[in-house]
């Protein structure tokens, strides 16, 4: 049921939930939906299939495995994250989770079976940081059975598996970085026109493949990120919102990467390009190999297209007049403890610089009497 709130502003979607199994009442749940009436609606119909998913997962009652469970899960959570992401959650499950704990009953899972599962995957050699990862899904799956009442409590609260080292990034040097630009202006094709763009602005891949001309504002140098293409396993590139609400963002853009837009502008040669995309035919598998050869060209060892932000990042912080808040916002971070995580040793080496920035500013204010003391 959708209801049109008195603020005619928003939506409220109600659904009946069953009963509850102590007392026999009827449950509802109501989510307010701050969008048009069609995205109620389309709301309303998720709510319907996870609770007809859970009502029909708890007919299974203490048969219910693991298996069956993460199953259904992945298919609720697959129109709901990236495609990427849905691939490896799906990955992880299967390969790692459920050869170890899948056959088990889910009202029987414990801490136990999961902590061992996770010696297991030490012993095989699995490093601390993907371990951590697999237990991150794991215990956002089991989560929703939680809430939908399956089990009472998630047996991944009370376990501690700790983050992992990140392994080091590979990041180009600012003489590099330049090298590549060069290399990229010298090919004059939309790949290196977008490696450039990438290098330049910090945009991920997908963003990139989904720019279109409607979002650039090249007059006052703005790009605003609001759409991105990534691969989906039998219908190819699809295009999505961003990841995150924090990935909406409108960035700055200086007159180089201005400069390298307008060339691609130019050479669509396109009096209205309406809504069209910048990098119009581009696909993934295309740029990562004119990339490799962009690489090549430019005599630098070999880089994901990934890199590429981490190496504006890497830089951005070692110009030193920026700040982290600044960076987070620019790369679309959900907040500014996710770019601190990434970029660990360039912050500290910000805040060692700010210090001794500090002291100098200290000193010379007061040098004339510690002088004089001396």
């Amino acid at each position: 049921m959708i209801r049109k709130r008195k603020d005619r502003e928003s939506w409220q979607v109600v659904i009946e939930i069953g009963r509850d199994p102590s007392t026999g009442r009827r449950r509802r749940k109501t989510v307010l939906v701050h969008d048009t009436k069609a995205e109620a609606k389309r709301v309303e119909r998720r709510l319907q299939q996870e609770a007809e998913g859970g009502r029909n997962l708890a007919l299974g009652g203490d048969k219910l495995t693991v298996r069956n469970f993460l199953a259904y899960w992945l298919e609720m959570v697959h129109d709901r994250i990236a495609p990427e992401t849905w691939r490896s959650y799906e990955s992880k499950l299967r390969i790692h989770v459920l050869p170890a704990i899948g056959n088990l009953r889910l009202t029987s899972l414990r801490p136990f079976h999961i902590e061992a599962m996770y010696g297991e995957l030490t012993n095989k050699g699995l490093s601390q940081l993907t371990i951590h990862h697999v237990h991150a899904i794991l215990r956002e799956a089991l989560g929703k059975s939680v809430k939908h009442e399956l089990i009472h409590r998630n047996p991944c609260a009370f376990i501690d598996v700790g983050q992992g080292e990140r392994k080091e990034m590979r990041t180009l040097s600012a003489q590099e970085a330049g090298r590549l630009l060069v290399s990229c202006e010298a090919n004059d094709s939309p790949a290196a026109a977008a490696v450039a763009v990438m290098l330049l602005c910090a945009l991920r891949l997908g963003e990139t493949l989904g720019l279109r001309w409607s979002a650039l504002d090249l007059e006052h140098g703005l790009i605003t990120i609001k759409s991105a293409r990534q691969r989906q396993v039998g219908r190819g590139l699809v295009e999505r919102p961003p990841k995150t609400a924090s990935s909406r963002r409108v960035i700055p853009c200086g007159p180089h990467a201005v400069q390298v837009l307008e060339g691609v502008r130019a050479q669509q040669k396109v009096l209205s390009l309406g809504d069209g995309l910048v990098f119009e035919g581009l696909t993934d598998t295309k740029l990562r190999r004119e990339f490799k050869n962009l690489l090549e060209v430019a005599t630098l060892p070999h880089l994901r297209l990934h890199d590429l932000r981490h190496s504006w990042a890497t830089l951005f912080f070692q110009w030193g007049g920026a700040d982290l808040k600044m960076a987070s916002v620019h790369l679309g971070h959900s907040s500014i403890r996710v770019t601190a995580d990434i970029y660990t040793h360039v912050p500290q080496a910000l805040q060692f610089q700010a210090v001794q920035n500090f002291e100098g500013w200290l000193v010379g204010k007061n040098g004339a009497q510690m002088a004089h003391k001396g």
